[in-house]
């Protein structure tokens, strides 16, 4: 998660994903655990870290046309990326495992 989020604040998100499929798959085959698995969570994280952080555009022209303190930014965007991450990189995959998986 941590890297994902590092990726996502610091470079494009294509570039960050593009990046990320070789961690991924190189971690899930030392780990012996599926790619989805680990590749959800990197993947939130990026996304979340992309959508809310600046210096990326959207949330650069947010706090511009708001007059928003950017540090003001960071410290809430930290306060709601972490549950966020939290909920759909690990919870949520966890929880569709088991619906789609389970075994009857």
């Amino acid at each position: 998660m941590l890297v994902g989020a590092i990726f996502g604040v610091s470079v494009f998100y294509e570039v960050a994903f593009i990046i990320l499929a070789p961690l991924v798959i190189s971690i899930a085959v030392e780990a012996k655990m599926p790619y989805l698995r680990l590749g959800v969570t990197m993947v939130a994280a990026a996304t979340m870290a992309h959508s809310i952080f600046p210096p990326q555009p959207g949330p650069v022209a947010l706090v511009s046309a708001y007059g928003a303190d950017m540090g003001m930014v960071y410290i809430l965007g930290l306060i709601v990326v972490i549950p966020a991450i939290i909920c759909s990189g690990i919870i949520f995959p966890k929880l569709m495992w088991n619906v789609l998986f389970r075994h009857y």
